[in-house]
């Protein structure tokens, strides 16, 4: 069965804060156990409780004075900046990033127009283990790319090892351990 493979931006992630609260007496230290077990860039993250959970959201500041010169380095990196596909799905998203000012711009123009390789996906679920307890996360991740098709079985067991070296790729930038492999279908 071909599936296309998907790279993203994990925008925000959230687990129920019963399920947190069990990893340690102290809360802080707990909700800093899930986020440092589940993005390899903890910091560029801001967590509140909402509701009966434990919400992570990239922090604004960093969004704003640093997602489109992200971007650049990752479409450039992803594409030939000469190539038709940078051109056709890359550059408007640049072009359009530029006039923005704030994060929740950001992710508004990614919900609601944003475009092939920027735009908000639905949720997924992933589970992580901290201390030998498995823990539910829910995360939402924003298209990077899209991207031919691959055989599920055939990369099953190599989704983890990819998703390790993006993340190392772009581990000096406050995005780079946020970055996630997904095989849609």
């Amino acid at each position: 069965m071909g599936q296309y493979i998907s790279t993203g931006l994990i925008h925000e992630f959230r687990a129920d804060r019963k399920n947190v609260e069990k990893l340690d007496v102290d809360p802080i230290i707990a909700a800093r156990k899930v986020s440092e077990a589940f993005v390899a860039n903890s910091s560029s993250f801001e967590c509140v409780i909402e509701d009966d959970e434990y919400l992570w959201r990239l922090h604004g500041k960093i969004v704003e004075d640093q997602m489109t010169k992200f971007l650049e380095e990752y479409y450039a990196d992803l594409y030939d900046k000469a190539s038709s596909g940078y051109k056709q799905h890359c550059q408007p998203v640049l072009d359009h990033l530029n006039h923005l000012s704030s994060a929740d711009e950001y992710w508004d123009w990614a919900d609601e127009d944003g475009e092939y390789c920027f735009c908000l996906c639905d949720s997924n679920y992933s589970k992580i283990k901290i201390d030998h307890q498995e823990l539910g996360i829910r995360f939402t991740p924003i298209r990077l790319s899209l991207e031919g098709k691959v055989l599920v079985e055939d990369f099953d067991l190599h989704q983890a090892l990819f998703q390790r070296a993006l993340r190392r790729a772009y581990s000096d930038n406050p995005f780079g351990g946020a970055l996630t492999v997904r095989i849609l279908g």
